[in-house]
């Protein structure tokens, strides 16, 4: 749930932002226009991407350096340059019932693969094997002493 009011607040976030702009001229559109699809699968990607980065434990210069390698990657995926890209999220979001229905579908497409995720760390745990413990640990039952 935690994962859902992020992006919901992501998205309002955005919606402030294009109510608030205080340029009352029409933005022009991209030469490089994205498809609504493709702008999903960007962005889908984009927020997976600052997930992994924020969940690292490093400080945050490396998380910062860490996205934006992240980023590029997926700029170089969609053979799309970042400039183009904010061009583009810049003219959906000019336009909020287009950039609602991204986002929506942006949610949806996160939240099927956080199910499929899931299922899958269910079928397939992780194991974790505690490391042995020194010689002069306390005695522990056998199940918590991990292997020798």
């Amino acid at each position: 749930m935690q994962l859902s009011q992020k992006y919901i607040f992501l998205f309002a976030f955005t919606i402030l932002l294009a109510a608030c702009s205080s340029e009352k001229n029409e933005i022009t559109k991209p030469q490089k226009l994205l498809s609504e699809k493709e702008m999903v699968e960007i962005l889908a990607e984009l927020q997976i991407a600052d997930a992994a980065s924020a969940r690292t434990g490093v400080n945050i210069e490396t998380r910062k350096l860490q996205k934006g390698i992240y980023n590029e990657a997926i700029f170089e995926k969609y053979k799309v340059s970042p400039k183009d890209f904010y061009a583009n999220y810049d003219y959906y979001a000019h336009n909020v019932a287009e950039m609602d229905t991204i986002y929506a579908q942006v949610m949806k497409k996160l939240e099927a693969q956080l199910k499929i995720e899931t299922e899958r760390m269910k079928a397939n745990p992780p194991k974790i094997v505690a490391p042995p413990l020194p010689a002069n640990a306390p005695n522990l039952p056998r199940n918590l002493q991990g292997k020798k």
